[in-house]
């Protein structure tokens, strides 16, 4: 499989990362939080399939947007000027 030939993954990802969302998180541990936030950036396509997967609507239903590289850069570096004490990748 060549993601890079447009082929798609077991998962159903291409070459891209593909983004539901990205925001300052404080629903986990303090020490993981602070008083800025984890960067928490939601990514699409999972294809673990866990029965008790919380974030299922995200990760498996191809919700959000492609990105390149510089992009994704680009949220993180956003996050990161919002004051968030570290990035979070969420999914898969």
């Amino acid at each position: 499989m060549d993601r890079l030939k447009g082929e798609l993954g077991v998962c159903r990802a291409g070459a891209r990362a593909r983004v539901a969302s990205a925001f300052p998180h404080f629903g986990e541990e303090e020490p993981l939080v602070g008083w800025g936030g984890s960067g928490t950036i939601f990514l699409s396509h999972c294809s673990l399939r866990c029965v008790f997967c919380q974030n299922a609507d995200i990760s498996h239903g191809g919700v959000g947007s492609d990105v390149e590289p510089d992009e994704l850069a680009a949220i993180m570096l956003r996050l990161q000027r919002l004051g968030c004490h570290n990035i979070n990748l969420v999914t898969p």
